[in-house]
């Protein structure tokens, strides 16, 4: 009777502990919750805080200086030729860059930014401009801006390669061949001009590439020709194609696709183009017509020089368009070293090139053919 009492009782013992439990983690989450909510709202407070005006002052004199670096790199200054005191920044210049342009550039873009010319002039004795920049009537930055003949500007080398020649003889083409700087001329296969547009690359000492037309995913505009690789042709005849097209244009060093979204995405086909390519002893430029593409791993993996396409000039025919993919190309050679761009046989894109080359030039571009910047390395 005793033992049946003693079993009673301690399930009631068990269900108090349990809500002695339960009121102690209530208590817990409540503090965790309160505790949490203060140093979340301090938090968003000093995220969300207001900029005092000296703190303003900081960050707006911090991005007029930036502007200036962004600048001075722009056109191809080193930092060891930039040295700095107390109360002046010294920048030697190479005799190649526009001294009087690049100092309209900072007057320009730092007073977009309410900075203010205290002072500017130049001294043509010794070739020496001075700059002087304000802000908040403070002092921003003292520039001596100083020429020096034995300074090389720092350049990216550009590769300009032309598709699409073959068609015709035309002043445009013509226009192409008058361009004073190393470019590769590609020429489609099979077309009725294309051995005298040849004859003309090596006329005007021009690297040639062929330009094999490959089967792309829309077929609507798709006009193949005997030189066409397509992905539902046997082997023999995809080699055959790319043989003939070699045998046509001789005086090829290289090949870049012409279309081909859907063949550059075909191992089968990619495979004996690559082996084709290496018989040839022709590099391969990707013209990258489609992300997917397994045309530059593979030509890496099979050892073959290659390289791949990083800008397209001129998929919409507007002058400003053209000059803006221009620019983006040689801010890429600026920061890698080599740029690739594709360009085509455009009255537009002549008179692009034509109106922006002699400015690259002059500024220490340098343009060069795709054979000297070709990767030879396989990947892993």
């Amino acid at each position: 009777m005793n033992r049946y009492r003693r079993k009673k009782i301690s399930p009631g013992f068990s269900a108090n502990k349990l809500l002695q439990w339960l009121l102690l983690t209530l208590i817990l989450t409540g503090l965790f919750i309160i505790i949490f909510n203060v140093f979340f709202r301090n938090r968003q407070a000093v995220i969300y805080r207001h900029l005092t005006p000296p703190e303003k002052n900081i960050v707006q004199r911090e991005k007029i200086i930036l502007v200036i670096d962004e600048i001075l790199q722009k056109y191809g200054i080193k930092a060891e030729w930039i040295s700095q005191t107390v109360d002046q920044k010294t920048i030697r210049v190479p005799q190649t860059v526009p001294i009087i342009q690049l100092c309209q550039e900072i007057a320009h873009e730092t007073t977009q930014l309410n900075a203010e010319i205290w002072k500017s002039y130049e001294d043509l004795r010794t070739e020496t401009i001075v700059l002087e920049l304000g802000y908040n009537n403070q002092l921003l930055q003292n520039l001596k801006f100083i020429k020096d003949d034995s300074l090389m500007p720092v350049y990216g080398k550009i590769v300009l390669i032309i598709d699409d020649f073959g068609y015709s003889i035309s002043e445009t083409v013509e226009g192409f061949f008058r361009l004073a700087i190393p470019f590769d001329v590609a020429i489609i296969p099979g077309l009725k001009l294309s051995n005298q547009i040849a004859e003309m690359a090596l006329l005007y000492q021009k690297e040639i590439m062929i330009h094999l037309p490959m089967e792309p995913l829309e077929q609507e505009d798709f006009q193949p020709n005997e030189y066409t690789i397509l992905t539902a042709l046997p082997e023999n005849e995809i080699r055959q194609r790319i043989q003939l097209a070699c045998q046509l244009i001789p005086a090829a060093v290289g090949l870049n696709n012409h279309q081909g979204s859907r063949a550059m995405t075909d191992a089968r086909v990619v495979d004996i183009l690559m082996d084709e390519l290496k018989k040839q002893h022709l590099f391969f430029i990707d013209s990258r017509t489609t992300a997917s593409n397994l045309a530059f791993e593979t030509a890496q993996t099979m050892k073959i020089p290659s390289a791949a396409r990083d800008v397209f000039l001129d998929n919409e025919e507007d002058y400003e368009m053209i000059k803006n993919q221009l620019l983006k190309l040689t801010r890429l050679s600026r920061t890698r070293g080599v740029a690739i761009g594709i360009g085509h046989v455009k009255s537009t894109t002549l008179k692009v090139l034509e109106a922006e080359i002699p400015e690259l030039v002059r500024l220490g571009y340098q343009f060069v053919y795709a054979s000297t910047v070709l990767i030879h390395n396989p990947v892993d």
